[in-house]
């Protein structure tokens, strides 16, 4: 009853095997990155590299827990300078601009900046260059 002329085609199940080992490999990654945004992998994983980070994943909330050192105060001085050309910019827009970044950093940045000068708030909250 039984056929025992059933061949396996050696090649399919090794290519099969590979892109299995390779989706695993990339989901032990995943659980294991502990540094980059968990949106912006997954979106590369499908070869999306339009997405944003997201703010709210596990990575990204210790991003935030993170204290201000001299690299990321200059990361957040130069988004803040970035935005330079741009007219009425406002406290409220550069939070939603930059929510990447923890808010009390970036407070103390815009205070530090005050006081050396380089930008000026007015009581409407728009922030002058």
């Amino acid at each position: 009853m039984y056929n025992d002329s059933f061949k396996l085609n050696i090649t399919d199940y090794l290519l099969r095997k590979q892109n299995f080992t390779t989706r695993i490999d990339a989901i032990i990654n995943y659980l294991h990155n502990n540094t980059n945004c968990k949106a912006l992998e997954l979106a590369a994983y499908f070869n999306d590299f339009s997405t944003t980070a997201c703010g709210i994943c596990d990575n990204c909330i210790n991003k935030k827990l993170i204290p201000l050192s001299a690299t990321l105060f200059t990361e957040i001085s130069d988004a803040i300078f970035a935005l330079k050309s741009m007219e009425n910019i406002t406290l409220n827009y550069l939070h939603a601009k930059l929510f990447a970044y923890n808010k009390n950093h970036l407070t103390e940045v815009l205070n530090y900046l005050q006081k050396e000068e380089k930008v000026k708030i007015d009581r409407a909250g728009n922030i002058i260059f």
